[in-house]
């Protein structure tokens, strides 16, 4: 739940990694919810970890 202004947002959180919907070790890099496996995977492939 957050607060913008004088509303209430409702958000539902995530708790699958959004490329294999593991639950365990979870990371929210570039945007997404994703485990440490699909984040090295995503390394290996050329992306950078540091971004959000």
């Amino acid at each position: 739940m957050k607060l913008k202004g004088t509303a209430i947002l409702l958000e539902k959180e995530e708790t699958r990694c959004v490329f294999c919907g593991n639950e365990k070790d979870l990371q929210k890099k570039y945007g997404e919810i994703i485990c440490s496996s699909c984040l090295e995977k995503l390394i290996k492939a050329g992306f950078e970890s540091d971004k959000k």
